[in-house]
């Protein structure tokens, strides 16, 4: 999936550090209240960014916007957006 991979190359070229949880879509994971309280459109992808300064943490969902906060908040010299 192109976040798994931009999410790799973010920790490749600036050691972000991430976690990714298995969501079986088979078995209608993604209907369960706690990925529903992370993306209430029950859809995937979907990410939680926990910020230092912040006592909730950011929800983001949809692959573009996935890729551009994580472009924004991470990519310090500009090497993954033009």
């Amino acid at each position: 999936n192109k976040i798994t991979i931009l999410l790799e190359e973010l920790h490749e070229q600036y050691g972000v550090d991430y976690n990714a949880h298995y969501i079986n879509i088979m078995k209608g994971d993604q209907f369960g209240s706690e990925f529903v309280n992370v993306n209430p459109n029950s859809k995937i992808p979907a990410m939680l960014h926990y910020k230092k300064d912040r006592a909730d943490p950011v929800r983001v969902f949809e692959s573009g916007a996935i890729a551009m906060y994580l472009c924004d908040t991470f990519d310090k010299d500009g090497l993954f957006l033009p």
